[in-house]
Parts: C-alpha cells; structure tokens; sequence
C-alpha cells in the first residue's frame, strides 16, 4: 500500500503543478490592478491639459459667458432675409396656437366675471343684515329693485340667471307682507303672487318680463308707505281751514295716519336715498367682478407666454430631430433659439450647449461672419471641453462607458495643438489691435475733442478691436510631452481590451480577485489553505456567466468593424479561461480529491486488518479486503481521467492482486476457524440439543385478532327502520341519564389550551362550547322523544373531561366563567390523569430527566382506566347510575357527534361491551399508503398495480387494520372488569411508541421510546375474558375532521379544513330543508342549540336564501337560540398497535 500511496501522490501532486501554471498563465490577460493604475495615471496627466473633473463648475461661467457673447450674425443679406422669413415663421405658428387657446379661454374668463358680477349682486342683496327689522323699507325696496333689474336685463343662456331667480324670489317674498300685498283676494297681492310663481317656471324669458312687472308692482305699492323729506324749517301751510275743529281733525287724522304706515313698515321713518344705494350695490358688484376678470386675464396671459415658450420649444425639437434636412437659415434660427433657451435655465450643461452647438454644420458656419465664426469656435470648444471633463470623472474607471470617454480623449489630445495655436493667434491679433488703438489715439490731438468724442462712439469693430484678448482655451504654454504620454496611455488601454468589456466595477473586481487567487495558489501550501482558495475559486469561476453574457450583448452593440473583431478575440481569450479553469477545478475537487479520499480509506482499511482466532474477526478481515479491492477500483479510475498517471496505476494493479492471492488465503482459513469453534463448543448450535425452537408467532397470526370475533355494523348500509331502533334506544339511555360523555382534552399551543380557543368558526366558538352545546341539545331531544314535545330535561347527561395536571385550572376556569355553556355546573366534572409513564431510551433503559428525576412522556388515551378509578369518577359513575360511557379520545375532532344516539343504542341493544367507531379503508387510502411507505423504509406503499418488492410482515399487515376515529362505546360492566384486570397487573399492554426526543442528563435530547397504552389496545387485545366487541363504520364526512391533526399522516389539507368540512355539511342539511344559497362558494354555520344533525330545520330554511354565513336564525336568536364551536385532530389508534407490539417481540427474539 505504501508504494502504491506514494505513486499516486507523486502523480496527484505532478499534476496538480502542471495544472496550476496553465490556470496563472490563462489569467494573465486579467490585469485589472494595471488597468486601474494606468487609468489613474491617465486622469493626472489629462487634468492639466483642461480635463479636470474639478474645474467645471468654476468654469460654467466662462461658457455662459462664451455663450452670451456668441451673436450668430449672417455676413450673406440673403441668407439674413431667409433667417428672418423663419423667424417670422415660427412666430406665425407660435402665434397661431397661442391665439386659439386665448379666444378659448376667455369666453370662460368673461363667463366667470358675469359669475362674480352675480354672485356679488345675489350676496349683497340676500344678506341677512340687509333683511332685519332696523333696516329701513326704503334700503330693502332699494336691494330688491337691484335683483329685479338684473333679472329682467339678462339674456338668455347667460350666466348666474339661476342665482338671480332665486334672489329674486327671496327678496320679494321679504317685501310682500310689510307692503301689504300678502292679503288674500287682493288684486295687487295676486298679481304679485302669480308673478312669483313665474319666477318658479322653467320658461327664462317669462320669468325675465315676471322680474321687471314685480319691480313695478313693489314701486308702486311702496311709494304711499315710504316717508317723505320734511318740509323746509318754517315752511306753513296754505289751506284755508274754516275752523279750527277742522284744523285739529286734519292734523289728527295725518298723525294717525304716520303712525300706521310706521307700524306697517316696522322701521324708522327716515327717507332712503334708493338710487344710491342701488348705485352702491352694482358698483360694489362691477368692481369685484372686474378684479377678478382681471386676475384671470392676468392669470391667462401667464398661462400663454408658457404656452408660448412650450410650443415654440416643440416647434424647434420637432425641427432639430430632422435638423440635417433643414436649411441653412433655420438651422440657424434653431441653434440661436436653442442657446437662449439653455441660458434662460440654469443650470447650464456642458453637454446640451455642446450638443445645441453642433447642430451648425461647416456650411452653416461659413454664412456666419467672422467674429461670429470666431466666438462660435471658441464656445464649441469650451463647450466640449467642460463635457468631456466632466465625463471623465467616473469615465476614467473601469466600467460601464470608459472606452468611449477614452476614444473622446484621444480625439481631444488631436484638436488641443490647434486650439492652442488659435489661442495664440487670437492673442496676436488682440494685441496688434491695441497697438494700434493706440497710435490712433495719440494723432488725435489735432483733430480735437470733438473727434475724440466720435472715435469713442464707434460700434462694433472698432470697440472690438480694441477689445483685449480672450482667454486661452489650450493650456499655455501647452506641454507636448504630457499629451503624447497621454495619447499613448489611451492606446494602450484601448489596445490590451479590458477598458472595451465596459463591465460593471462589481465584475472587474471578481475579474480581479479571480487573478489575485489563482495567483496566490501554491502547492507547497496548506491543505487547508488550498481548499480554501479553491472554494473561492470555484465561486468565482461560477460568477463568469453573466460576465460572458454582458460580453455577448456588448458585442452585439458594436457596429465598427475593428473594434468588433478586437471584442470577438477577448471574448475568445475569456471562454479559454473559462475552461482552462474549469477543468482545473473539475479535476483538483473531482478526481484528485476522490482518488485521496479512497487512498485515506484504504489505508484505514489496511491498518485495520489482522488476523484473528475468532471466525467474526475473520469476516471482518474479508470485508475489508473486499473494500480494499472496491476502493482501489475507484482510485484507478480517478487516475484515467488525468494524464501521465500510468506509473501510479501500475501500483494499483499490484495492490490488488495482492489483496487477490491473500482473500482465498484468508476465506480457507476461515472455514477452518469456525469448524474449530463448532468443536469446541465456543459458538451454541442452531437448535439447542432436546429442544425445539418456538417459531415466533407472524403478524398476521396477532394483527386484529379480535376483529375477526367483532360485531360489524356499517350505518351507510343499515336500513332506516334498524337507525331508527337504535336511535330511540339511545335516546331512552340519554333521557334516563344511563349514558355518559368522556373527553380527553389538554393539548396546548404555547401558553394557550387549545380547546379553549376560537376555531375559526364565523361563530368564533371554541371546541369546548361546541361540543357542550351539542350535549344540551341531544338531551333535549332525547326528553322529547321520551317524554313527549317540550318535556324538560330529567336525568341531565353526565360530562367528564380528563385533563393533564397542567391544564386542569385553565379548562375548570374556562368552563366556570363560561357558564358551562348552559349545562348544569352539577354535570359537568373535571379531573386530571397523574400517570406519567417513564421514557426510555433507544437501548430500552430508563433515563433520567435529573440525577434525582426521572424522564416522564405524556400519557395515553388508555390511561383514562386508571385514571378513572384514582380520581373517583369511576364511583361517580356508578353513583349516577351510568351504564354506558361515549369515550371520544380526539379533542379536536369538529364533527365529533357527542353522545350519539345511534351509536349508543345500537352497542347497548346487542349487548356490546366495547366498540369503536371506525371508517372505510378508502375513506384514508392515502394514510395508509404512507403508513406502508413508512414501515417499509419508503419502498413500499406505491400505487395499486405497479410491481412492488416483496414486503414485510408489519408491512403487508397495515392493509388490513382498521382506521379507528378515536370514538368508543364503553359498557360499564366492562370498564370495572379492566379496573380489575389493572389492578391485578398495573403495567398490562404497555407498548414502545417512538419519542423524538429523551432527554439525558448530558449531551443532546437523543430519539428513544415512550410507554404508552391507548384505549384501543385495551379493546384490541381482549383484556377481559369473553369481551363482545363491535366496530361501528361511519361516514368521516359526517363525523371526522381535525383541526390541528397530527402530522406527516394526519395533518389537514389546510389549517381551515376542519372548518370548512363543518360548514359543507351544516350546509347540505339546510338544502336538505329546502333553503339554499346564492352560489357554490357559499356557506352556513348551525349552531348545535338549533340542530344536532340536521333535523328541526325545514320551519327555519324553507323557502329561504342565505348570503351569510352567519345567520342570527340558524345561531338560534329566532325561533331556537344556538352557537357554535371548534375543530380537532384525528389518529387511527388500530394502526400502529400492533406493528408496534410486533416490533418489540421482534427485538427481544433477536437479543
């Protein structure tokens, strides 16, 4: 083995080597860390060269400069003619839209100010000031004439007629009392009274001639009541009275007359000026209304100088998208209206000026004049320049983009030398035109101060020539050395290819640890160190799929030529490196690692071989000779999947034929050793000598046996006479009070008793409610079917609940505070199971939970015998002259039928002592085939017809147990004989059931067992001598639903099942009635109070359609009073009984 060892490490370890030198040398391209520096190195040498990122900002003001300098001057007076008819086009077109929207517009705006005038007019008119007492006659005949005018000037069709009508009315009524046109039969006050009625019609125009007739009529009969100014101070009068009674009666008679109009009018007798008045109402009116139309004219015109700026800016996108096919004067008009508009929006972009800019194309220029051309020159540049700046401070990383900024680079390096020799130039010639300036300056003596004054008011040239000149754009003096290196860096980049991928920065830096790993692989390293890197590596690797793939699509983008053929080859070098690390990968993790593992594997083998005295020592030795040869097998064909391995294979080979010629060697002297045991006695014979071995008896021999004695009783198949039989003998059991309900609660969730607790019911009930609920009914309607309709209840039916320890106080107080649900606090009895039967491990030892305490499980359904007599319910019992017990130990079982009388009467007629209630096999056809793939490892249970394994004996029992529902009928002369028989032999029919978890006073929980006894055992193994049995077979879709359940196998499809398997079949009994339902989703909830079974509905449903599933009728607030409750789990306590009974008397046979 050594030698062959060392050949297969020298091989392993050879390749290994040669492997990792072609992975370094295929990573090599993967220079990211020098593609980074290089980048670095780039963006130092090109921020002085006006490429920094930094300045941009700070030299935005010299572009806006630039920009607002620029005067796109025509030197062609043609071209200028061209570019004003364009001009004046867009002007036209902007215009156009412009004056559409405003005739539009304020036919609206004229409309609301008509509004505004009237609302105005209506508000000062209705105010509730205007209307009091105090107010004089004259204010309010004033206000009422204003109303009356508007309305019967307005037109037709016109704005705030409504408001006005409804004004108009308002104030005329107020009129009609204090001017006395409110008396019946009246000629005036039906005039008014008919008008007024017009001003209710539809007819505009009648109402409009309504208005101003009402007008008139108040006028006039206001005109006698109104006071009158006084007569001047002093002023007497002239009638001639014959005496002075005459006198005396006139002056009288006039105070009088004063005093009724002044009551009449309940106001003061001062006079109104009522024109102005109504002056100042409909001025007050014109005024608001001419604010307002004001504001929203204000408002308008706002709205369309934007609309204005917006239609232009389209009109000039939708010519720049087609700017190459316009004219040369448009494309003028459009770059001179596309610069306003990037000055007139801060903040300005390097990128739009440069973009607006190079829509003038050489010809477009050249219709420039020269200074023109000369200022465009410059701010395209400064322009570009800023941009390309910009661009460069994320551009000059490796990433998405950077080729293209580097190849703008190269192209900026180009044009810098001639921007920098026009810089030079521009100064040159500033600095001649100052020259001379000045000399022009000093021969202005003779001429005077009247020339000077006229050479300072010259335009345009002469102030530009004297002008100083621009600022250089190129660096001055510009550094040829730093824009070659610069120029040859960006070759450079652009020639090794990486800077072309344009791949995320995430994807150059795996690129670049992918490098850094396989640079760090040494096999001189650690091997722990090495699996290390190697993991890494193969994440990495793994990681190169979406970086071919944004390859692939990249190159898919690319259209030039030269730079698809340089993509197309990088794409090549990387699927090499793919591969060339991937098969380094495969082989390293792959055969190498296996061919080591089998090599360790055999060495273990080897050195854990020798021969033995012993003939198990022996076969040991063989099977690991014979795992030497497999193992070795293995590690040959490892080897022929890697080159230059031959040597080491040649080693193998001999190995084996080694191990060969020593395994007949070793199987000779085998035979040998175990003939010499024999001989000496060391090993017992097969069949001790005199005796004969007992066979164990079969499954088949124990499974059920006392089914086969059982009496069977299929309800489904009963005919409705026998039903009827056993359910008035029921009712007669119930009725006298010989029957009793027991329960086996106590599971909880967390903190939480699980019966206690909404089911999620639309009743919200909990299992516990539900089931005593049903307790109440069926009591009542056995006292009915005994004793006649409406007969009370005599002997109440007995209801024992066995809980654990722990859950004991929280269901009695739950009960308690519950009311009992409506039973008798007398009925109802409450104790807990103390037994606790010890855990064991998978060794069958008792463990210790403690040093001083012993590890307990949780009981069984079967304890409830002992459990029965220790909390002296059993004497209860028999004290209450039970004769019979309805056992249900499923809690959450929400169809359970509590004390069903068909059940009850059918066991008690034929004198059963114990029964259960069971279902179909196919009913839980998917149960047991899961039972069957369990008991057989998971080989067995498949689907009827396909060919199957030859099974086991638990296995091929399991079809023919019966699927119990955790329903029972116990007789109480049966229940004391098993008292008996358990206090003859306290520990009878203890099975092992698993346990997931045992404690251990060290360590983890470990699996173990469980003692455990159900009440199905008791019935199953016949622990009462001559006991009648009987199986009663029911329908699960009327008694069998759980809640929770008991996962793999009894788990509920959804955790609503159990609910909606109750509301299915409260359902079906309300049909059944003759009610029905809107729909097949729909559904209903029968409290237990109202219905047990369905019976009793047909006055509540008849005739009747639910749309709720919670209906006060059917939760008894109407003829009948009802609730309802919860759901439970279920178990088929028959099916492991006995694979578990077989089991143990298996593994004893084997010890």
């Amino acid at each position: 083995y050594e030698t062959a060892e060392s050949a297969v490490k020298s091989a392993l370890d050879a390749h290994r080597s040669s492997a990792l030198a072609s992975a370094k040398e295929a990573v090599t391209p993967l220079a990211v860390a020098a593609a980074q520096r290089n980048m670095q190195v780039l963006r130092t040498l090109l921020e002085p060269l006006g490429l920094d990122p930094r300045s941009v900002e700070s030299r935005l003001p010299a572009l806006r400069s630039a920009l607002e300098a620029l005067s796109l001057e025509v030197g062609s007076e043609a071209v200028k003619k061209e570019v004003e008819k364009a001009e004046a086009a867009l002007k036209a077109q902007v215009d156009s839209s412009v004056s559409a929207v405003r005739e539009s517009r304020m036919a609206s705006v004229e409309a609301a100010a008509r509004g505004a005038y009237v609302a105005e007019i209506v508000r000062a008119t209705t105010a509730a000031d205007v209307w009091s007492a105090a107010v004089p006659l004259g204010r309010k005949l004033a206000v009422a004439e204003v109303v009356l005018a508007e309305l019967a000037s307005s037109s037709e069709g016109e704005a705030g007629v409504t408001e006005l009508v409804a004004a108009a009315r308002q104030v005329a009524s107020g009129l009609l009392a204090p001017l006395g046109l409110s008396a019946a039969g009246e000629e005036r006050s039906q005039a008014a009274a008919a008008h007024l009625e017009t001003l209710a019609g539809s007819d505009a125009a009648a109402a409009r001639t309504a208005a101003g007739q009402l007008r008139a009529l108040l006028v006039a009969a206001a005109e006698p009541l109104l006071p009158r100014p006084p007569p001047p101070a002093g002023a007497a009068s002239n009638r001639l009275y014959t005496s002075d009674t005459e006198r005396v009666k006139e002056l009288v008679g006039g105070m009088f007359q004063r005093i009724s109009a002044a009551a009449a009018v309940g106001t003061a007798s001062e006079a109104v000026d009522r024109n102005a008045v109504k002056k100042a109402i409909v001025e007050a009116a014109n005024d608001k209304s001419a604010a307002g139309q004001q504001a929203a004219v204000d408002r308008l015109e706002s709205e369309l100088t934007s609309l204005a700026a917006e239609t232009t800016s389209k009109v000039l996108a939708a010519k720049g998208a087609h700017a190459q096919e316009l004219g040369v004067a448009e494309r003028i008009m459009l770059v001179s209206h596309g610069l306003k508009a990037l000055l007139s929006q801060p903040p300005l972009s390097p990128a739009s000026a440069a973009e607006v800019l190079s829509t003038l194309t050489a010809e477009d220029q050249q219709a420039l004049t020269p200074a023109s051309r000369t200022a465009l020159a410059r701010a395209s540049f400064l322009a570009q320049q800023l941009q390309l700046a910009a661009a460069c401070r994320t551009g000059l990383d490796l990433g998405p983009g950077s080729a293209g900024v580097l190849q703008r680079c190269s192209t900026y390096l180009s044009s810098l030398e001639e921007r920098s020799k026009r810089d030079a130039e521009e100064a040159a010639a500033a600095a001649a035109a100052g020259t001379k300036a000045d000399g022009n300056a000093a021969d202005g003596d003779a001429e005077g101060e009247e020339k000077a004054e006229k050479e300072e008011g010259k335009k345009d040239g002469d102030t530009a020539a004297a002008a100083p000149a621009p600022a250089p754009l190129a660096p001055s003096p510009l550094d040829a050395s730093k824009v070659e290196k610069a120029r040859a860096l960006i070759a450079e980049q652009l020639a090794e290819g990486l800077v072309l991928l344009e791949l995320q920065s995430s994807s150059y830096k795996q690129l670049q640890s992918l490098r850094e790993t396989v640079d760090a692989l040494d096999v001189r390293m650690d091997g722990m160190l090495w699996n290390s890197r190697v993991t890494l590596l193969k994440e990495l690797v793994a990681n190169l799929g979406p970086i071919g793939a944004a390859v692939d699509a990249k190159l898919s983008e690319i259209k030039d030529e030269g730079q698809r053929a340089q993509l197309t080859g990088l794409r090549e070098s990387a699927v090499s490196i793919y591969r060339t690390l991937q098969q380094f990968i495969e082989q390293d993790s792959g055969a190498r690692a296996g061919a080591l593992h089998d090599m360790s594997a055999i060495r273990e083998l080897v050195y854990a071989s020798r021969i033995e005295r012993k003939s198990s020592g022996l076969e040991g030795l063989l099977g690991h000779l014979t795992g030497i040869i497999t193992r070795a097998t293995a590690v040959t064909q490892a080897l022929k999947q890697l080159p230059d391995t031959d040597d080491a294979i040649s080693e193998i080979y001999v190995m084996e034929e080694q191990v060969e010629k020593v395994m007949p060697l070793v199987r000779s002297y085998a035979e040998y050793v175990r003939l010499r045991e024999h001989a000496l006695g060391a090993v017992a014979p097969v069949v001790p000598p005199g005796q004969e071995v007992e066979e164990m008896p079969t499954l088949q021999d124990t499974q059920l046996q006392h089914i086969t004695k059982a009496v069977w009783q299929d309800l489904a198949g009963a005919e409705p006479e026998d039903i009827e039989g056993w359910r008035e003998a029921g009712y007669k059991l119930i009725a006298r009070g010989q029957a009793a309900v027991v329960l086996l609660a106590g599971a909880v969730d967390g903190d939480e008793v699980r019966c206690t607790r909404d089911a999620g019911l639309p009743s919200t009930k909990s299992l516990l409610q539900l089931l005593g609920e049903r307790l109440i009914k069926i009591q009542q309607l056995a006292a009915e079917a005994l004793y006649g309709e409406g007969s009370g209840v005599v002997s109440p039916l007995q209801w024992y609940i066995m809980t654990t320890p722990a859950t004991l106080e929280p269901i009695t107080r739950f009960l308690q505070d519950s009311g009992y649900f409506g039973l008798e606090a007398s009925q109802v009895h409450v104790f807990a199971c103390t037994v606790a039967p010890p855990l064991v491990n998978d060794e069958f030892k008792v463990v210790l939970e403690t040093p001083y305490k012993l590890a307990r499980g949780a009981a069984g359904s079967g304890e409830l015998f002992p459990a029965l007599r220790q909390s002296g319910m059993l004497d209860h019992m028999g004290r209450s002259g039970v004769r019979c017990l309805d056992v249900h130990a499923v809690e959450d079982n929400m169809l359970a039928r509590v004390a069903d009388p068909v059940f009850l009467g059918f066991c008690s007629s034929i004198e059963l002592d114990c029964a259960a209630k069971v279902v179909e096999r196919q009913a839980v056809e998917p149960l047991m085939q899961g039972y069957m793939a369990l008991a057989a490892g998971g080989g067995a249970g498949g689907p009827e017809g396909e060919e199957q394994e030859e099974l086991g004996p638990v296995t091929s029992a399991i079809p023919s147990l019966v699927p119990a529902i955790g329903v029972y009928y116990l007789s109480m002369r049966w229940l004391r004989q098993v008292d008996s028989a358990l206090a003859a032999a306290p520990l009878s029919l203890y099975r092992l059931s698993p346990q997931a978890g045992v404690p251990a006073i060290k360590g983890a929980r470990q699996p173990g067992y469980r003692l455990e006894r159900r009440i199905a055992d008791f019935i199953a193994q016949g622990i009462v001598e001559g006991q009648q049995s009987g199986v009663v077979v029911v329908e699960p879709h009327e008694e069998f639903s759980p809640v929770w359940g008991s996962p793999p196998f009894y788990a509920p499809e959804t955790p609503t099942a159990a609910v909606e398997d109750l509301l299915l079949l409260h359902t079906s009994w309300v049909e059944a009635a003759g009610g029905s339902l809107p729909d097949d989703e729909s559904a209903l909830e029968v409290a237990p109070l109202v219905s047990y079974g369905g019976e009793g509905l047909e006055g509540l449903v008849e005739g009747r359609s639910f749309e709720e599933a919670y209906d006060l009728d059917l939760q008894g607030y109407a003829p009948q009073a009802e609730r309802q409750s919860n759901v439970g789990p279920w178990f088929i306590p028959f099916v492991l009984a006995f694979g578990a009974a077989a089991a143990v008397k298996l593994t004893g046979a084997g010890k």
